[in-house]
């Protein structure tokens, strides 16, 4: 997980575009299970619902 934090905090820090990391850690088929659309919701979409909202922004600013 460190190498894909550190690539993503490298391109975000050039402020060329909007970057968003989502990454699920889980220990069981389970968790990963209810954090990709079951119980704790589809936390995928959220990640991709923030990353229209960066892009939008972008373009304004």
């Amino acid at each position: 997980m460190n190498a894909s934090t550190g690539g993503v905090a490298s391109i975000a820090a050039e402020g060329k575009l909007p970057v968003i990391l989502g990454i699920l850690t889980t220990d069981t088929v389970d968790q990963a299970m209810n954090r990709a659309g079951l119980k704790a919701g589809n936390l995928g979409s959220n990640w991709a619902s923030t990353a229209v909202e960066m892009a939008n922004l972008y373009k304004v600013i």
